[in-house]
């Protein structure tokens, strides 16, 4: 039976490391589908929130006390061997947020915490995104900031579909408020960014080394809010010289 947090989800005893990924607002596990293909030394757990692609039917979250609480019940039978997250925009909020709560709780921790064009909850406010009065409003400026996938230009029918999602997510986004990082984490941070971004500045990803006790490295691409779209083998091989390098050197 299909788990429907991670739908694309397929066990593999081989590996010793377990890479869950988070999407952006909007997005849904299929944009990690292909990873892995490309990733074969982990198993690669795309997560699945509720309101998009197979769980279109379900109610998105846009209290991220919920989301949290419901992410680590998702994740924690899976958690029995090590593990990393990758998160992108939104994802990377809620990556560190359910790495900073497992670790309290559990005192569990990830491997390494990747975040791609993604800006720190304390140095970040969502709030004019939900706000905007009318989809089309809504739709204009996320145009405008390249704040979409490519894909999605070209298929601009499901917009309808996918803005109430879009909303939750900002609004998810916006229902955390924190002035500072908290507990930082005892993992590695590793931030990819584009140097066009307009969402994301290099400031805030560089806020990032603020979460954590450990290492901390950035690396700029050219490209907007989506550059991963251009770079995606250069990002497999860093996360693999990173991750699967100093997983096997544990071993």
């Amino acid at each position: 039976m299909v788990n429907s947090w991670f739908p694309y989800y397929h066990a593999n005893p081989s590996t010793r490391i377990r890479l869950f990924c988070f999407p952006f607002a909007g997005g849904g596990a299929s944009f990690y589908r292909n990873w892995s293909a490309r990733l074969p030394w982990a198993e690669v757990i795309a997560v699945q929130l509720p309101g998009r692609e197979n769980r279109i039917g379900e109610l998105p979250y846009v209290i991220i006390e919920d989301a949290l609480q419901a992410l680590e019940t998702a994740l924690l039978p899976f958690l029995s061997k090590p593990f990393a997250f990758m998160g992108y925009s939104m994802g990377g909020m809620l990556s560190f947020h359910l790495a900073q709560q497992l670790q309290r709780k559990y005192n569990l921790t990830p491997e390494r915490l990747f975040l791609a064009a993604s800006r720190p909850p304390w140095a970040s406010d969502w709030r004019h995104f939900y706000d905007e009065e009318s989809d089309e409003a809504l739709i204009k400026r996320l145009l405008s900031i390249g704040g979409t996938p490519e894909a999605l230009l070209h298929h601009q029918e499901l917009w309808p579909m996918l803005l109430p999602t879009i909303r939750a997510d900002f609004q998810l986004c916006s229902s955390l408020r924190m002035p500072d990082p908290g507990e930082p984490l005892s993992c590695p941070i590793t931030v990819f960014g584009g140097d066009d971004d307009a969402l994301v500045t290099t400031d805030q990803l560089q806020e990032w080394r603020m979460g954590t006790f450990g290492e901390f490295e950035l690396h700029s691409f050219a490209g907007g809010h989506f550059f991963i779209e251009h770079h995606l083998g250069t990002i497999h091989d860093c996360m693999t010289t990173l991750l699967c390098m100093n997983t096997i050197q544990k071993g």
